[in-house]
């Protein structure tokens, strides 16, 4: 049995002193891989934290609706037809959610704070 402790205690230093070196790729993490020609942003809005990633530079524009949702306001900033992207807007841990901006509609939704929706 001494041996065993020996053992069990030696590995449990390897095992402390490895952890600083650990990384973990499991895909549960935040969406902070940039893509060619994404553009990622971090945004504080009223206590929340969001992370935003689009295929084009876009405008952001936030309103406080109540307690438990706000509205997003997205406009590109190129002018002319808005060209056929997807935004990912991702806060607290919640999953990440895809907004796709439409050419000539407007690109306005809710985001319920709380519950990790969002509707147009």
């Amino acid at each position: 049995m001494r041996g065993s402790s020996k053992i069990l205690m030696v590995l449990v230093v390897v095992m402390i002193l490895a952890a600083p070196f650990a990384r973990a790729d499991d895909g549960l993490g935040l969406p902070t891989d940039k893509t060619s020609g994404a553009t990622y942003e971090l945004v504080r809005f009223d206590g929340v934290v969001y992370r935003i990633t689009a295929d084009v530079e876009c405008e952001l524009f936030f309103f406080r609706i109540d307690n438990e949702h706000h509205l997003l306001s997205i406009k590109p900033v190129e002018e002319g037809p808005t060209p056929l992207c997807v935004v990912v807007v991702q806060w607290g841990m919640f999953a990440p959610v895809a907004l796709g901006l439409g050419a000539g509609d407007t690109n306005d939704w809710i985001l319920g704070t709380e519950t990790g929706y969002a509707e147009k």
